[in-house]
């Protein structure tokens, strides 16, 4: 007997545009439009990641998963954002959906008031009003993931720029690399967690590595809880690392990171004597 295996991104996409549509019916777009093109310019994503000391962490906020329930029981969101900055992190990802994540834009507008690092929305883009959102609530970057967004990659890219924001975009196979380079991206994420299943393969990150163009900055997502791998996809060219779910189940999010990155670091310095 076939049991069908649960498909986590068709449920979410199928919501989020749902709530999408409803967010425009409620909002007058011209004015969200009018406050992303008058929001204090952007910090730069492409920078953080490009010029950071090895690791380059981009450290989430991240409340809950699908596939595993809650990671963080009522987190201080401000301050692990704070802890996440002076303790090193490049950039803060947050994780804004709340139907399966548990996040909010509230979180987004609190980390923002906080830290004085790039902050990336982490969310299913699936309409060009949630662009505009994202940098009238202080974004300083957004996910766009190609799975999701087929032809209208290019257009959502050329609008994040506009707004000042250079986007990171998601990929899980070498046909989605294909389309995320031909349409112009120089920040590409590989996910190796099937956003089907959510189950990860980091088997994926080496092969896709093989056929990366050297001039995109890569960072690997998910599946990343310890500072050997994250050496061994350094090996591999990987520039930075996108970590929520080590960091949230730790006991403290803000002491995990600084360990990993104070474990890496004196590894590498031994390894150089």
């Amino acid at each position: 007997m076939n049991i069908d295996k649960p498909n986590f991104l068709s449920g979410i996409v199928a919501n989020k545009q749902k709530e999408v549509q409803l967010k425009k019916q409620n909002a007058d777009p011209g004015t969200v439009i009018k406050s992303a093109d008058s929001a204090k310019p952007a910090m730069s994503f492409l920078e953080a990641v490009s010029e950071s000391e090895p690791p380059c962490i981009i450290a989430e906020i991240k409340r809950r998963s699908p596939s595993k329930g809650e990671l963080i029981k009522e987190p201080d969101v401000k301050a692990i954002a704070q802890g996440f900055a002076s303790g090193g992190a490049s950039a803060i990802s947050v994780l804004t959906d709340e139907q399966y994540f548990g996040g909010s834009l509230a979180d987004l507008k609190a980390v923002k008031e906080v830290v004085n690092i790039p902050v990336l929305r982490k969310d299913f883009i699936v309409d060009e009003f949630q662009i505009y959102e994202s940098r009238a609530l202080g974004a300083d970057t957004i996910l766009l993931i190609v799975k999701i967004l087929a032809k209208q990659l290019t257009g959502f890219i050329g609008l994040s720029r506009k707004l000042g924001m250079e986007p990171l975009v998601e990929i899980h196979n070498e046909d989605e690399l294909k389309t995320a380079v031909d349409a112009g991206a120089k920040i590409i994420g590989i996910n190796s967690r099937n956003l089907e299943t959510f189950a990860t393969n980091m088997d994926i990150v080496e092969y896709i590595m093989q056929n990366m163009p050297k001039h995109i900055i890569t960072i690997a997502e998910s599946g990343i809880a310890s500072t050997d791998t994250i050496s061994e996809l350094l090996k591999l060219g990987v520039n930075g690392f996108l970590i929520g779910e080590a960091f949230m189940r730790a006991e403290s999010p803000v002491n995990k990171l600084q360990e990993f990155i104070n474990k890496f670091r004196l590894s590498s310095f031994i390894e150089r004597r």
